[in-house]
C-alpha cells in the first residue's frame, strides 16, 4: 500500500494546475450521497432490479444535480429498462433526457448544495 501513496503522490505532483483542477470538478458532492450512486450502480447489474435502480439514481440526481456519471447511468438504465420492456416513445425521451442533462454544461446545473 505504501508503493500505491508514494505513486499516487509523484502523479499528482506531474499534473497541471488545470487537469488537477478538471479531476477535482466532476465529483460527488457529498459521501452519504454517494453510496445511493454506488447501491444503484450495483442494483443496475441484473435486469429485474432495473426499476429499483431508477429509483435510486432519480433520488441522486434530485440530491446532486452536477454529477454527469449519475445522470448518464439514469439513461441508460432508463434506455435499457424501456427499450425491452415497454418501448415506448416517452420512455425513450425520458431517457435521452437523463442524457443531455448529463452533457450540459456545468452552468446549467441546478445547485445540489
Amino acid at each position: 500500500m505504501i508503493w500505491y501513496i508514494g505513486l499516487w503522490s509523484r502523479f499528482c505532483r506531474s499534473l497541471t494546475v488545470r487537469e488537477h483542477q478538471a479531476l477535482q470538478e466532476d465529483r460527488p458532492a457529498s459521501p452519504t450521497v454517494y453510496q445511493l450512486y454506488l447501491q444503484a450502480n450495483e442494483l443496475s447489474r441484473n435486469w429485474e432490479n432495473l426499476p429499483a435502480a431508477i429509483a435510486i439514481y432519480e433520488r441522486y440526481v434530485s440530491s446532486d444535480a452536477s454529477f454527469a456519471p449519475a445522470w448518464a447511468k439514469l439513461g441508460r438504465a432508463r434506455w435499457l429498462w424501456d427499450k425491452y420492456n415497454k418501448g415506448s416513445v416517452e420512455g425513450l425521451r425520458s431517457a435521452d433526457e437523463a442524457f443531455q442533462t448529463g452533457a450540459a454544461p456545468e452552468s446549467q446545473f441546478s445547485s445540489g448544495t
